[in-house]
């Protein structure tokens, strides 16, 4: 096993979920293919483990459950320019933070291409092979499964270039952010090794951010 992998880690958790899932008695290829794996890795860019936020709570603190937290928009770790503006002009008043008109949560790697990797590990493995088995699909959806928050016009580009279910026609199978290089939409990275927030204080991440760039 690899020093560097993170047993406890969402992602990893995914992967143990696809490889338990796989060829079951009472599950067709369609719903495992089509539902499971597509379904796992919508949250593996979508869903984090963290502290809550009520519903309706305008304050937006946090509490101190513990659960799994949307974070298709806000807590997101890359962002555009453009996506930063739309987000800051939607949410001017102090107490808001979920306005999210215009803005789009964009697979950087398409799902179908990394479903496809994901089952062919699954059919080159045996059940002899199951640690071996999730440790590679962990390392395919820890390297390609992430997200970007782009504007609807920047999506709509991606569309025009025919890049939205595709990786550009040379990509070598490692550049996740590959689509992005190929249509000239630059994005940046939030993270900085500090936490990113998911409550209001998300919104001072990204002002703090546009004044950097």
């Amino acid at each position: 096993m690899q020093e560097n992998i993170d047993q406890n880690s969402w992602k990893y958790k995914i992967a143990e979920q696809i490889v338990s899932s796989y060829k079951t008695d009472t599950m067709s290829k369609h719903i495992f293919e089509n539902v499971i794996i597509k379904e796992l890795l919508w949250h593996a860019t979508t869903m984090i483990e963290g502290y809550k936020v009520p519903r309706g709570d305008t304050k937006g603190e946090y509490t101190k459950e513990k659960a799994m937290i949307n974070i298709k928009i806000v807590g997101q770790r890359y962002w555009t320019k453009e996506a930063m503006e739309t987000y800051i002009a939607n949410n001017k008043e102090k107490k808001h933070y979920k306005i999210v008109d215009g803005l789009i949560h964009e697979h950087a790697v398409p799902r179908k291409i990394i479903k496809e990797k994901i089952i062919d590990i699954l059919e080159k493995n045996n059940d002899s092979n199951y640690d071996k088995c999730i440790d590679e699909i962990w390392s395919i959806i820890s390297s390609l499964s992430k997200s970007v928050v782009v504007t609807k016009e920047e999506d709509k580009k991606l569309d025009n270039e025919k890049l939205r279910q595709n990786m550009p026609v040379d990509w070598n199978d490692k550049d996740w952010d590959a689509r992005y290089k190929e249509s000239d939409i630059d994005y940046f990275d939030l993270n900085e090794n500090k936490k990113i927030e998911h409550n209001f204080k998300f919104k001072e991440t990204l002002k703090k951010k546009l004044k950097s760039i």
